[in-house]
């Protein structure tokens, strides 16, 4: 009987010493394998990266209205929140990076689309429902178009809250958001 017991004991020993080097190996797999999933990002990209991303040209359009007044703010908000992008306003050429043009009697259900040319040429029309718009939405629009021109698409839509990419609506907040830079960062970093 003695034997016996002492010989339940050793195996429960062995049994106890088997199961820690499994949770062992275990936990090991398990922090390798998940260790290099890349963290979940809002953002997406539209296959348009610009060559100088440092020297990004811009205009206004003079058919944009009285909305031109503050706009190069909300152009030039992103080089606030991400160094690797910088903008320059010149006189409307048809040259520039990015063109912002008001079709301002169109309504068309939009606020505005930007238009891909090529890597280095990008329009952002804007249309009446723009007009409409709070102010606050008017440079959440202002922001998003040039998103767009920067190389961003439209976020995933479980993390929008992140993004000022959103396919539809506003969440109010008339800058880049940290998936935004993050997107930007992950396109132009150094």
């Amino acid at each position: 009987m003695i034997i016996m017991s002492s010989f339940s004991k050793r195996k429960d020993v062995r049994l106890n010493k088997a199961l820690q080097r499994l949770c062992c190996f275990v936990l090991v797999f398990l922090v390798l394998a998940f260790s290099n999933l890349p963290k979940a990002q809002a953002y997406n990209f539209n296959g348009f990266v610009l060559s100088n991303p440092t020297n990004i040209s811009y205009s206004i359009s003079s058919t944009v209205g009285g909305y031109i007044s503050g706009m190069s703010n909300f152009v030039e908000i992103w080089s606030g929140f991400c160094s690797e992008v910088s903008f320059a306003q010149q006189a409307w050429t048809g040259t520039e990076n990015i063109g912002i043009y008001g079709n301002l009697n169109l309504s068309n259900g939009t606020y505005a689309i930007c238009a891909h040319a090529n890597n280095n040429r990008h329009v952002i029309t804007l249309f009446n429902d723009y007009t409409q718009a709070t102010s606050v939405e008017q440079h959440e629009t202002i922001v998003h178009e040039v998103g767009h021109a920067l190389g961003s698409a439209h976020c995933q839509p479980a993390q929008e809250s992140k993004s000022v990419m959103r396919a539809n609506d506003f969440n109010n907040k008339p800058y880049p958001l940290s998936d935004d830079r993050a997107g930007i960062s992950a396109l132009y970093g150094y």
